[in-house]
């Protein structure tokens, strides 16, 4: 950069410079500024505004879901027998149920011993529970009571058993020991059998580790409870399942079994759950005023207040609130009892744009029916399915406010390239100036030295009067 301190002029050149490329610079400094700040105002607001709707979306989806509007309330005579949970599958009416009996695990108990640490002795067992095929071996070092305690469930893990030792009073004020081996799933089918190959040669009598038999042929060890199968009577018909929880015999209900009478029978009533179907409603309520509400501050414009919203005049957010509107008093074709939000008592607030529900009206349609309300809001032309596709026209790939977000971003990046230009423009102009002061500061040093010399010449011719002019 050409530089000069005004050597001959005595001008102050760096300074006259900047001033003149200031002055140059500020009225497209100042444009580009306004420019860049309304773009980036627009992408805080389009922000704002998109994560409003995904929120709103969010707040539909188990208004989307027409399940949400046939949940189920269930009541039962007595509670002691029988536990009923329900989907929106179960079906509707008086289930009479009894109790017959319930699911059992089985339980083995063997002799006693005198402690954990007595020897029961060595060899193999082979113990099928259920499907499963267990091989324990016994090792003549390691064959104490709890040691094959230990053995059993390291073999077992997983499959269906676990063995205890139990330490009980002998009836003569000591203590024995005894190994009890318990199935952990109820049932018939979870049932044990333990064969045993004895290091002693005998497998079946009462020594050895032959005490711990269980099969067909030889109970060394006692039942001390056998496995069962729950049975249940269903509007009098038997239901047969391994545990006391049965969730297949009707579609939608569980039920869990407590309790087992033959003379008892219990009444489930089975109906819609009203209160669950009325919440969803004030749910999309209260959704739709919190996305009226953002939408009004990003478009006002309060002269009283001088506050005016980030996107105020936006045809984008404009948009989407007349078709928001539009959606929301199209009558739906999925039902004939319900075709608008009227008739569900939702009304509209003509100065603020909120719903409000009129809880009585709302009472009214949900005892006239339960399933069109849910098909007004659910159905395959229901409301919420209606309003969820306009948003994803706003907020989905290459929707509305993808579109919009790229075009002011297109915009920002042509700020930056004016001010690129504008930055080059101001550099050349500085040292195009520079050239042209130094010139002009050169040639008045020039004049200047010339004028100095005649001066001094004249001064100095015979017979002179000549006065320097800085005298």
């Amino acid at each position: 950069m050409l530089t000069s301190a005004g050597i001959g002029s005595g001008l102050d050149i760096d300074g006259l410079v900047a001033n003149l490329v200031t002055a140059e610079a500020t009225p497209t400094t100042n444009r580009l500024n306004a420019l860049e700040t309304g773009y980036q105002t627009n992408l805080s607001g389009l922000g704002q505004f998109s994560s409003a709707l995904a929120s709103f979306q969010s707040a539909l989806d188990g208004l989307n879901n027409l399940d949400n509007f046939q949940n189920r309330t269930v009541s039962l005579n007595k509670s002691e027998y029988v536990e009923v949970a329900t989907t929106s599958k179960a079906p509707l009416g008086g289930i009479d149920v009894i109790v017959e009996n319930l699911a059992k695990v089985q339980k083995l108990q063997s002799v006693d011993f005198a402690g954990p640490t007595d020897s029961v002795g060595s060899g193999d067992l082979t113990i099928i529970a259920g499907t499963d095929i267990i091989p324990v071996t016994i090792e003549s070092n390691a064959d104490t009571l709890a040691d094959v305690r230990d053995a059993i469930n390291s073999a077992a893990s997983g499959k269906g058993i676990q063995a205890v030792v139990v330490n009980v009073d002998d009836g003569a004020g000591g203590t024995v020991s005894r190994l009890q081996m318990t199935t952990t799933d109820t049932g018939v089918a979870a049932s044990i059998s333990i064969f045993v190959n004895d290091s002693d040669g005998n497998d079946t009598d009462t020594l050895g580790l032959s005490r711990l038999a269980f099969d067909t042929g030889t109970t060394n060890m006692t039942e001390t409870q056998a496995a069962e199968d729950a049975v249940i009577q269903i509007d009098g018909q038997t239901v047969t399942r391994s545990t006391n929880i049965i969730d297949d015999a009707i579609d939608g209900v569980t039920f869990t079994l407590l309790d087992e009478d033959v003379l008892e029978t219990t009444r489930v009533t089975v109906d819609f759950d009203e209160a669950s179907a009325k919440a969803q409603v004030q749910a999309f309520t209260g959704a739709y005023n919190n996305i009226i509400d953002v939408v009004k501050g990003l478009l006002q414009v309060n002269v009283e207040s001088q506050q005016v919203g980030l996107l105020q005049g936006d045809s984008t957010v404009k948009g989407f609130e007349r078709l928001l509107r539009e959606n929301l008093l199209t009558e739906s074709a999925d039902t004939a009892s319900i075709t608008n939000i009227t008739q569900l008592g939702i009304n509209s607030d003509p100065q603020t744009g909120h719903l409000s529900v009129d809880t009585d009206a709302l009472d009214a349609a949900a005892e006239l029916n339960i399933q069109d309300i849910g098909q007004f809001f659910a159905g395959n032309d229901g409301l919420t399915k209606r309003i969820s596709a306009v948003i994803d026209d706003f907020i989905g790939d290459d929707g509305s406010i993808d579109q919009r977000t790229k075009s002011i971003q297109a915009g920002i990046d042509d700020v930056d390239d004016q001010r690129d230009r504008l930055n080059l423009r101001l550099n050349n102009l500085d040292e195009r100036l520079r050239r042209d002061f130094i010139a002009m500061d050169i040639l008045v040093g020039q004049l200047n030295a010339v004028s100095g010399f005649l001066t001094q010449q004249l001064a100095n011719l015979p017979g002179s009067t000549f006065k320097s002019s800085n005298n």
